[in-house]
């Protein structure tokens, strides 16, 4: 999502139940310095970099034997950022106002804080 560049999303949806949650940082939004020390772990992360957007990516799985394939795509196509929109960088898409409302990764830091502060 382009308005938080650095925060990975996890969209879980089956039938009517639908959950959109941040996932934590993109890695490549931390420094190397943070990440797991395994040697495999940290190869895993290197082999998932791809330039200039390092390991953020979309992956989308959908099952449904009636599903409209074309109508899907294309409404999937009309949420992606346009070229001039792209060239816009991440510093003016975190302007952008937020399509919905999903807290930040500091911020459900911060509330796990205060409830575990509270118990």
């Amino acid at each position: 999502m382009a308005t938080h560049h650095t925060e990975a999303f996890r969209w879980s949806q089956a039938g009517a139940s639908v959950r959109f949650d941040p996932d934590g940082p993109w890695m490549s939004a931390i420094p190397q310095d943070d990440w797991p020390e395994g040697e495999e772990d940290r190869q895993n992360i290197l082999d998932s970099m791809c330039e200039p957007w390092g390991d953020r990516r979309q992956e989308l799985v959908f099952i449904n034997a009636e599903m409209d394939e074309i109508v899907l795509r294309s409404r999937l196509e009309a949420c992606l950022l346009t070229d001039a929109e792209m060239a816009m960088g991440a510093e003016a898409w975190s302007l952008w106002e937020n399509p919905l409302p999903i807290p930040s990764v500091d911020e459900l830091t911060a509330e796990n804080s205060e409830s575990e502060t509270e118990s």
